[in-house]
């Protein structure tokens, strides 16, 4: 998801703010629909949703933090 994500912010024919809000909205959807999966009575079914959404939660936020590194700073 992360290098989805970083590819979209890098390829978008939008604005910056419209870009970064898709994939906000992305990842909410995303670790939303397995974050559900935490109530499950299931233990390890509970560990793949919680791993899950953490980890596209923490890509998300490193690919929209180090945007500029990555863009050689030319829209930072």
């Amino acid at each position: 998801r992360g290098v989805d994500y970083a590819i979209f912010l890098r390829e978008s024919r939008q604005s910056m703010e419209v870009a970064i809000l898709a994939v906000c909205v992305a990842t909410l959807a995303a670790a939303l629909s397995f974050g559900v999966l935490v109530l499950s009575t299931t233990p390890f079914i509970r560990s793949i949703g919680l791993t899950m959404a953490i980890g596209i939660v923490a890509a998300s936020v490193l690919v929209i933090g180090l945007r500029p590194v990555a863009l050689g700073n030319e829209t930072a």
